[in-house]
């Protein structure tokens, strides 16, 4: 890697003078906090539709909202990361073509694709029974998701934290207090409440793009390829992992109905949420600026070495997670340790997957592109694992396929990235 990168990970060497990684600001804290308290209203908000509408209902609330945010990725390319990326950096100028062009793009590709649903929507009909009326509130939640992703991404791209967080916590306060209401008229279908969050999505995308200076005014040749020219391997990587992670529950929902995917939610989702929400928002947050500047054998020999103290901890913990969602929720769950212990074991090798995403992603190009590279070889085997598995028909299947799903995925990063190291590492100047 050469001699100016740091082989510890409390410190960094730039040439030849060490520095303590900088903090990071205040700014960046409470929104990150400010986040995570939103994320955790909105699984609470969750919780309570489980309880309250069973789990046939809560399973189906569960497969519109996972398709949402895989459609929402699928619609935006993830153009957001690079729209926050290229911000900060840019004149007035540049910045206002950069978010219109991001905007146009994906309101032409949303209504591009709304011609398409009327066929996608058929044949998921064909051949997965899925109602059409369940895949056009997806859409329409996913159409949501992907203004507010564009929205937040301009708002932090900008520097503007503070407002992006209060945006968020706006919008989750909304959708608490919406249904609540809901739920004390008696309202007890789960597709109102997909349409009620939709509708609080889709405003509070809407205000941010508008706060931001994000306005729809055509293309510009140049920020289409600055838009789409970033980061590529990470936006397909994403959406690989989002579609293996997110067909689970339609198989789910195949092979064994909706009332067995409330029930997996319950073990799986819930818990897989506040995992997200701790790696990206928690963990991500002080490591990512050091995974950019340090030497990443040293960060791979790091993960390897404390595997099996991470996947221990990580099986406990969220295990232990499980305990009073399942005690909350009433006893149509179930409760069932075994379950439980499952769980945890596949959320904390999901999390291990995800910390080697971090470590890759940020080595620049050259370890992008190996990320993609290693999912694209798992990705067939994972799929193959979750239809072998869950052709049982249980929860508990569900439980045992996305454990090994993330176990696969996971195994060839790891294979990828050793096989890396033993080339001579990553290659120099990847890395800003």
């Amino acid at each position: 890697m050469g001699p100016h990168r740091s082989t510890d990970l409390g410190s960094l060497r730039i040439g030849n003078r060490m520095s303590t990684t900088d903090p990071p600001s205040r700014r960046v804290l409470a929104s990150s906090v400010t986040s995570a308290v939103s994320a955790g209203l909105v699984a609470v908000v969750a919780l309570g539709l489980a309880r309250w509408l069973g789990p046939a209902e809560f399973g189906t609330y569960t497969v519109v909202s996972t398709v949402a945010v895989a459609g929402s990725g699928l619609l935006t390319w993830n153009v957001g990361m690079a729209v926050m990326h290229r911000l900060p950096t840019a004149d007035p100028v540049q910045a206002t073509r950069l978010m219109g062009t991001a905007l146009s793009v994906v309101l032409t590709t949303i209504g591009v694709v709304s011609i398409a649903m009327i066929g996608i929507g058929k044949l998921l009909y064909v051949a997965w029974g899925i109602p059409t009326e369940i895949t056009w509130h997806a859409f329409a939640l996913a159409v949501a998701q992907s203004i507010n992703a564009l929205g937040d991404c301009s708002l932090r791209g900008r520097r503007r934290f503070a407002t992006s967080a209060a945006v968020r916590l706006a919008a989750a306060v909304g959708y608490a207090l919406i249904a609540m209401v809901m739920l004390l008229r008696g309202v007890r279908h789960c597709l109102p409440f997909v349409d009620a969050f939709a509708v609080v999505t889709v405003v509070a995308g809407a205000t941010a793009c508008l706060i931001a200076g994000a306005r729809p005014h055509g293309w510009v040749r140049s920020s289409v390829h600055e838009l789409y020219g970033h980061g590529m391997p990470v936006t397909l990587t994403s959406l690989l992992i989002s579609v293996l992670f997110t067909v689970d529950s339609m198989m789910l929902m195949h092979y064994a109905g909706p009332a067995a995917v409330g029930v997996y939610s319950v073990y799986n989702g819930m818990p897989r949420r506040l995992a997200g929400i701790l790696m990206n928002d928690g963990v991500g947050l002080a490591l990512l600026p050091r995974l950019a500047v340090i030497d990443t054998r040293m960060a791979l020999q790091w993960v390897r070495d404390h595997t099996p103290l991470l996947l221990g901890a990580g099986t406990l913990g969220f295990a232990v997670v499980c305990v009073p969602l399942c005690l909350l929720v009433g006893d149509q769950y179930g409760f069932s340790v075994v379950a439980m212990v499952i769980s945890g074991a596949g959320i904390a090798m999901h999390c291990l997957m995800i910390l080697l995403g971090f470590v890759l992603t940020m080595d620049g190009s050259h370890g992008s592109r190996s990320h993609l590279v290693a999912v694209s070889l798992g990705f067939p085997v994972g799929i193959v694992c979750l239809w072998v598995i869950i052709r049982s028909a249980t929860p508990m299947a569900g439980l045992w396929a996305f454990a090994a799903a993330s176990a696969v995925i996971s195994s060839a990063i790891a294979l990828i990235a050793g096989w890396n190291q033993d080339r001579g590492g990553t290659r120099e100047g990847t890395r800003r």
